[in-house]
């Protein structure tokens, strides 16, 4: 860690403190309580209104009652008796009237108020923000430019490949990899699934069926189990899981069956529950399997808590999903929350980077990856770190690849259709072997660089996707960060808890590949070359906490702080010179897609530079016919990916439509609204690259 490097994350961790404080503080919830304030004044009002009325009723009932009953006395009192009724309605409609006037006006002024409160509060940490962003960070900035990055001698780029929604057993349980044990040197295969292994699950009728592992499961599953937080939960602990939960509840991945069968039709033998505990076999997944054989295995790698892809892959870059535990809806900051992005107490992977003047960059496959919805990722950054994949062979060819890179696969159809097909992600609706070349695309590329020698790629999974695995993760660290955005917490979560394993394969020409002899084989003859088994734990925290011990960086949080990192698997004095510069072809898919053309460029082509007036603004007729062609709810992940594509629209659009585009995207409700939308910013981005690209 270099002294220029500890200022700037000083200044930085300021910076941070100042946002977050703005996320907190100077938040507009007070608006909302406003508006309950209103509504539970209106609904008083009301309850008033009409016990003014029983009153007035009652009394006009006893006063007739007592009434004399001679003329014309009782005429007389009974104009008395009906005028008192009528003055007694007239003052109750009247105080009512008042009454929800006078919570109207109260409603606004609480508003003025606290709107004056939060411009206040903004502008105050506004300056802050400008003095440490143009004045601190400028003054320290410049001399430190000039300072070289200190990196490990073996290991200057590290690759990081992450992939969707796939366990261990699912992709390599069926698959026998032996190998020599990391840490203990002997004979060792990874920790497959038992053949005799089995989930069951209960029907409507209260029949229970058993579902036992096995093979073929197709390449295409053609459907997206359940993989929430809630899911998770029951996967891990079995069906009455809820309502034992918190604390987390004692773990057998007994509940995997069941969950599918919930999510979907038993009936159907497409969602026949025990596809769920079905496995790839070494023909489907070649490429993995190759890789798995030639360099590391780690068999015990499990997602970073028990829940879906997004707080999952806010490990990769932060150590941390600053309380986020469930997919995010995306929409209850506020327009300044989405513009911000995700806030961590102590920044990200990126944010230590920068600050020791080390290169990274992003490559993404996808208009709305992912990690743009970090803080930090504004437009700036996007447009000098973050790379389309078809760029990725050429930097690496001409030695100017990043130090870091991360790379985000294509998602498919995800939210324009909510299918995710035709991507490379290894989503389960999609065909597994798009993904399988992806992994063989990036692997050659980086084993015939120039920078293969000082490279580490790692490929990983997100989390399991719903899909069986056998081994129960353990327990692990709270990160010891904030809730950065109390909208974060879905489930009071304390982040003490592991999630479903998921494959992880380390390559690299620091990494040996021992000769093997059968188990209990000391006979040198026939010994064949195998890859290293670890069966250690690793989580996603491993991955920064790598990046920290090779390039002597400090920790983000306790999660990186505790985790294990790679570094032990590079034990080779020099770099190993028989590492396969080519991998099988990937399998047969299951299901076509067509050419891949270069829709981005197409669509640019026919756009106007300057962005027209409200063009993410949907008419709404445009909308009424989005939601009559796809009238499907929102999902969860299509949510997420939404909120991804808003944040996008805001940084590219007018301050002055921000407003409109979010309280528009905050009201869809379809995959047809939301699928339109998205084309709709997919055009902008299009047409932005052109604008930048005209400007260079």
């Amino acid at each position: 860690m270099s002294f220029c490097g500890t200022i700037i994350r000083e200044i930085t961790w300021l910076e941070r403190q100042a946002q977050i404080l703005v996320s907190k503080v100077c938040t507009v919830e007070a608006i909302e309580d406003c508006a309950d304030w209103k509504d539970e004044g209106y609904n008083q009002c009301v309850e008033a209104r009409d016990e003014g009325y029983n009153r007035c009723d009652a009394t006009r009932d006893e006063g007739y009652d007592e009434c004399c009953d001679w003329w014309p006395c009782s005429w007389a009192c009974d104009a008395v008796v009906w005028i008192s009724h009528v003055v007694c309605v007239v003052w109750t409609w009247v105080s009512n009237v008042v009454c929800v006037v006078w919570n109207w006006v109260s409603k606004w002024v609480c508003r003025l108020f606290h709107w004056i409160y939060t411009t206040i509060c903004k502008l105050i940490v506004s300056i802050i923000f400008w003095f440490i962003r143009r004045v601190l960070l400028w003054i320290i900035f410049i001399p430190c430019k000039f300072h070289d990055p200190k990196l490990d001698d073996r290991i200057k780029h590290i690759f990081v490949l992450v992939l969707e929604n796939r366990s261990f057993d699912h992709l390599l349980g069926a698959t026998p990899v032996p190998g020599t044990d990391a840490e203990l040197g002997g004979a060792t295969e990874t920790a497959r699934r038992p053949d005799d292994a089995f989930n069951e699950w209960t029907d409507d009728t209260g029949v229970t069926h058993r579902c036992a592992v096995g093979t073929g499961q197709r390449r295409s599953v053609g459907v997206d189990p359940g993989h929430e937080f809630g899911d998770t939960l029951v996967m891990l602990c079995g069906d009455r899981a809820a309502g034992l939960y918190p604390p987390y509840p004692p773990i057998d991945n007994s509940g995997f069956a069941q969950n599918f069968a919930e999510h979907w039709n038993p009936t159907s033998s497409a969602h026949d529950p025990c596809t769920i505990m079905r496995s790839y076999s070494e023909q489907d997944v070649p490429v993995l399997t190759a890789l798995a054989r030639e360099f590391a295995v780690c068999d015990h790698w499990f997602s970073s808590m028990p829940g879906p892809t997004f707080p999952n892959r806010l490990f990769f870059h932060a150590a941390s999903s600053a309380g986020l535990d469930d997919s995010p809806s995306g929409f209850d900051s506020g327009v300044a929350g989405l513009l911000s992005g995700f806030l961590f107490d102590n920044g990200t992977i990126y944010d230590l980077l920068d600050s020791e003047n080390i290169e990274w960059a992003v490559y993404h496959g996808d208009a709305f990856p992912q990690v743009s919805c970090l803080s930090g990722m504004d437009l700036g950054t996007t447009a000098t770190h973050f790379h389309d994949m078809d760029d990725f062979e050429e930097d690496l060819a001409d030695g100017s690849i990043a130090n870091y890179v991360f790379i985000e696969p294509d998602y498919g159809d995800d939210i324009t259709g909510n299918t995710y097909k035709c991507g490379n992600s290894q989503h389960p609706v999609d065909d597994i072997t798009h993904g399988e070349r992806l992994i063989k695309r990036v692997y050659e590329a980086i084993r015939n660089s120039p920078v293969w020698n000082e490279s580490m790629l790692i490929i990983t999974y997100d989390e399991g996707g719903g899909f069986y695995d056998h081994l129960p993760p353990g327990p692990t660290v709270h990160p010891g960060d904030s809730i950065t955005d109390i909208h974060n917490d879905f489930n009071d979560f304390d982040f003490s808890q592991l999630g479903v394993r998921v494959p992880a394969i380390v390559c690299s020409p620091w990494i040996a590949r021992p000769t093997l002899a059968p188990r209990g084989d000391d006979d040198a003859a026939g010994r064949t070359p195998g890859p290293v088994i670890d069966h250690r734990v690793y989580e996603h925290a491993s991955i920064p906490a790598t990046v920290e011990r090779l390039w002597d960086l400090p920790n983000m949080t306790e999660r990186d702080s505790h985790a294990r990192d790679l570094t032990s698997l590079l034990t080779l004095s020099s770099p190993r010179t028989d590492a396969p510069t080519t991998l099988p072809d990937a399998a047969e898919p299951e299901a076509q897609c067509p050419g891949d053309d270069d829709k981005t460029a197409e669509t640019a082509s026919r756009l106007t530079i300057a962005r027209p007036p409200a063009a993410t603004l949907l008419h709404p007729v445009t909308l009424a016919r989005a939601r009559q062609r796809n009238p499907t709810a929102i999902t969860s992940t299509a949510s997420s990916f939404l909120a991804v594509a808003v944040r996008r629209d805001l940084l590219l659009a007018p301050p002055g439509e921000r407003d409109a585009i979010f309280d528009q995207a905050r009201r869809f409700k379809t995959m047809g609204e939301a699928g339109a939308y998205a084309q709709t910013v997919l055009d902008e981005i299009a047409r932005h690259e052109r604008a930048r690209s005209s400007a260079g």
